[in-house]
C-alpha cells in the first residue's frame, strides 16, 4: 500500500498553473494486517511537494511524493496539517491549491 501526495494538473487556470509554492502535508498513519489488527503504534510522516510550472525543467524539485506502507493490508491515514510556503520559504495561505492525497495498492 502506498500514500501519494501530488498536484492535480491545473493548466486550465493560468493563474494557478503559474503559481510557485511548496506544500508540506503531515499525516498520522495506522497500519492494519489482513485480520484487522493494528501492526504498530500510529506514527506521523511529513510529505513535501513543490508546485512550479514556471521553471519545471530547471533545478531540482518534486511535484509528486510516495510513501510505502510495507506489509500492510489496510491503513487509516489522517491529515494532521497542511502548510503552504512561497518560493522564498515564507508560509502562505491558499484557498485553491491543486494538491491531492490518495492511498493506493
Amino acid at each position: 500500500m502506498y500514500v501519494h501526495v501530488g498536484y492535480i494538473d491545473d493548466s486550465a487556470s493560468p493563474t494557478n498553473h503559474l503559481q510557485v509554492y511548496s506544500t508540506e502535508v503531515e499525516l498520522s498513519v495506522v497500519s492494519y494486517d489482513a485480520t484487522g489488527n493494528a501492526l504498530a503504534t500510529p506514527y506521523n510522516i511529513t510529505m513535501a511537494v513543490t508546485h512550479d510550472n514556471k521553471r519545471e525543467n530547471i533545478g531540482n524539485f518534486v511535484d509528486f511524493s510516495v510513501h510505502k506502507l510495507p506489509g500492510v493490508h489496510k491503513a487509516s491515514v489522517s491529515v494532521s496539517s497542511v502548510v503552504y510556503k512561497d518560493e522564498n520559504g515564507n508560509q502562505i495561505f491558499l484557498l485553491d491549491s491543486a494538491v491531492y492525497l490518495e492511498l493506493k495498492f
